[in-house]
């Protein structure tokens, strides 16, 4: 027989009430009248009052009762066979402890790791705990174990982190450790916050092996400012920022909120505003027109600190650097006039184009240029061409226009090796006109244009062109009503080529008349260069180091001021890092210093709260209100919680009472007949009687 609350047991000591009360209970003096005392001599005389224990089946049977009123508080119960076995087998615990880095509101990771301490102490001595950490990953601090002063130990060295939470890939982590656990019951403890931002309803739910029981440490009400995001243009051509700056500012409360915005600059402060922020709403804060280094410039925007301070600071990189060097060779003047006006109609520049005769090109103009644009050209000397393709295969990017000057023969025969198919005859101009019947929408060149908003290509009439056969290199990405391809491209070495099988001028179609062309020209310059800057990254994301390959590595140092190795967030080849720290993370490249910028996921910003009995429904556990939860996570019944066996408590109880009945009973019927001995007694006679005798 086991109890469920053995501290009641203490109680017994109230078994001495009933002896004390036995042991100092006094008989009532009988008065008897007395006229006077006159005639009587006082004479000492010593009296010793015998204490003994009378009616002892009536004290035998009070102690009983209380001793029954004892047990029935302690709730003692005979276990089953199997609950014994199980008992004695002990349950595999695993404790999730959220880590994500709105535990650092306030005082909730101090509560978390009490509440995990709690159940740690109160687990039986057989169970074995396991001890995980989860954010948007999650990390086995300790395996099932039995050393439970080892696992408290661990809690002491856990440490809130900075990246968003994941419900979701916290259970299956608790999942991959109770499917190799011994034989015995399964309950998993979730310790959170629990941000409905960490669950992903349509993906994450899936039956779990064993009970959930989760334990929230969040208040109801909780206030956040946060910047949540930076509208601006990573890369700058012009020593001024001319355009405008855009911070994003948050207020996740339910109350009305004032702060500053302050924007800083490679350590400068620039710009300050005050901003007023509703509840629950969002503003655009302005900033523009402030000077730019060569090179990284880096920015900081910055909130006045609250309660979560590690979303307040949002980090962001401009580089300043010059225009590309394009170099257009046509065959004849005039002929790429629409082309200049593309590429220049935006103040930050990124593009300078050169215009020259195809014969007049030297090699320093091809080794100068980034992008190199044949329109119309009919041929080119060999030794051009063969310069032209090493260049291509250094990295450079060719973008080539076959006009109405280009014969297929000629073509065929000069850039074999260079270009990305086969020409074929002409067709057109005519009369009649072709439509752009399908493009590759997830390709980079057209995936700005896939969206509902973002233009129409089939308003755009295409007279004249020139059928072409794709090599087995080559990727066709769009192609025209009848079926020909209109735009090839191909990987040549370290570098690019694509192929427009039409014109770029107004002779073969109304393109350069169309709102798309200029876009479109621009996305054609990225994809042969692409500027592979953003002004900021999130954590956790896959970072491609700029210039930097297996054969020449660019050392890069963490915010922290620490040198990335492999295995430690570096890949093995050293040209791509993950990043594990908010801040600025420096390259150091052969041209000098340059930097990345990590924020956190602002998702986790959003304290809103989800529904804990959903959280739980979802996974296979029963929904529990929280006074059970509490129950189910009290040092008692997390020890013992429900054992399965027969329960003594309540027929002890009624026992009990029973007694105290028949004890009252039993006392009224000892009372009355003393009464009763008391009167039969025959009565003194008088005084006068005994004087008399006396004398």
């Amino acid at each position: 027989m086991s109890f469920l609350n053995p501290w009641f047991l203490i109680g017994t000591l109230s078994l001495v009430i009933p002896v004390i009360v036995h042991l100092v209970r006094r008989e009532r003096a009988r008065r008897m009248p007395f006229p006077s005392l006159l005639f009587l001599r006082q004479i000492p005389q010593k009296s010793v009052r015998r204490r003994r224990l009378r009616h002892l089946l009536l004290l035998a049977l009070r102690c009983l009762a209380l001793l029954l009123l004892v047990l029935a508080f302690a709730r003692p119960f005979i276990p089953q066979a199997a609950e014994t076995d199980a008992r004695e087998r002990g349950r595999n615990l695993v404790i999730l402890l959220d880590t994500s880095y709105s535990m650092q509101y306030g005082d909730r990771f101090d509560r978390a790791r009490r509440e995990a301490r709690s159940v740690i102490a109160s687990a039986h001595p057989k169970d074995r705990i396991a001890v995980m950490t989860f954010s948007q990953g999650y990390e086995l601090r300790r395996p099932l174990s039995e050393h439970h002063e080892l696992v408290l130990s661990d809690l002491d060295e856990i440490r809130p982190t900075i990246r968003a939470t994941d419900y979701g890939q916290a259970l299956r982590g608790a999942e991959s450790v109770l499917a190799d656990a011994e034989e015995g019951e399964n309950v998993i403890v979730l310790i959170s916050d629990f941000q409905a931002s960490g669950w992903d309803r349509a993906r994450d739910p899936f039956p779990l092996n064993g009970r959930l029981i989760p334990i929230d440490v969040a208040r109801d009400e909780s206030t956040n400012l946060a910047c949540t995001d930076i509208g601006l243009s990573p890369v700058v051509y012009a020593p001024k920022y001319e355009e405008t700056l855009l911070a994003k500012i948050t207020n996740f409360g339910d109350r009305r909120q004032s702060t500053r915005v302050r924007l800083w600059l490679n350590g400068h402060l620039v710009g300050e505003r005050r901003l007023e922020l509703e509840a629950r709403a969002s503003r655009a804060v302005e900033f523009g027109g402030f000077a730019l280094l060569e090179g990284s410039n880096r920015g900081i925007v910055e909130i006045d600190d609250d309660a979560l301070s590690v979303d307040n600071r949002f980090f962001f990189v401009i580089e300043k650097v010059d225009p590309l060097a394009v170099l257009d060779l046509e065959s004849m003047r005039g002929e790429s006039f629409y082309l200049e006006q593309a590429l220049a109609v935006s103040r930050n520049n990124p593009y300078a184009l050169t215009v020259k005769p195809a014969g007049r090109a030297s090699a320093v103009d091809l080794e100068r240029a980034n992008i190199v644009i044949l329109n119309d050209v009919p041929q080119m000397s060999r030794t051009m061409i063969s310069r032209l393709t090493r260049w291509v295969k250094r990295g450079g990017g060719l973008l080539i226009a076959p006009g109405r000057r280009v014969t297929a023969k000629t073509f065929n025969r000069a850039f074999a090796n260079l270009a990305p198919a086969r020409l074929e005859e002409r067709v057109g101009p005519n009369r009649t006109f072709e439509l752009l019947a399908q493009f590759d929408a997830r390709h980079p060149i057209f995936a700005p244009f896939s969206g509902p908003r973002s233009g129409n290509f089939s308003q755009v009439r295409f007279y004249g062109h020139i059928r072409a056969t794709a090599k087995e290199t080559a990727t066709v990405l769009a192609r025209l009503a009848g079926g020909d391809p209109l735009l090839l491209e191909q990987s040549l070495g370290r570098g690019r080529v694509i192929l427009f099988t039409s014109s770029l001028d107004t002779s073969w179609n109304d393109l350069p008349l169309s709102p798309m062309y200029v876009p479109l020209v621009h996305q054609l310059l990225r994809r042969l260069h692409p500027m592979d800057v953003r002004g900021w990254y999130s954590l956790g994301e896959a970072i491609r180091i700029p210039g930097a390959t297996p054969q020449t590595p660019v050392p890069v140092d963490t915010p922290s001021e620490r040198r990335l190795r492999p295995g430690d967030g570096l890949s093995p080849d050293g040209t791509v890092f993950t990043a594990r720290e908010q801040g600025f993370y420096r390259l150091r490249t052969g041209d000098g210093e340059r930097y990345i910028a990590v924020n956190v996921d602002v998702r986790e910003s959003n304290l809103q709260k989800l529904n804990v009995e959903e959280l739980v429904t979802a996974f296979g556990g029963s929904s529990r209100g929280p006074r059970e939860r509490r129950e189910a996570t009290s040092s008692l019944s997390l020890a013992e919680e429900r054992p399965k066996g027969r329960t003594l408590g309540w027929p002890l109880l009624v026992a009990a009472i029973i007694l105290f009945i028949v004890e009252g009973v039993w006392a009224k019927w000892l009372r009355d007949g003393a009464s009763v001995s008391e009167a039969s007694i025959p009565k003194a006679k008088p005084h006068s009687a005994i004087l008399s005798r006396t004398m």
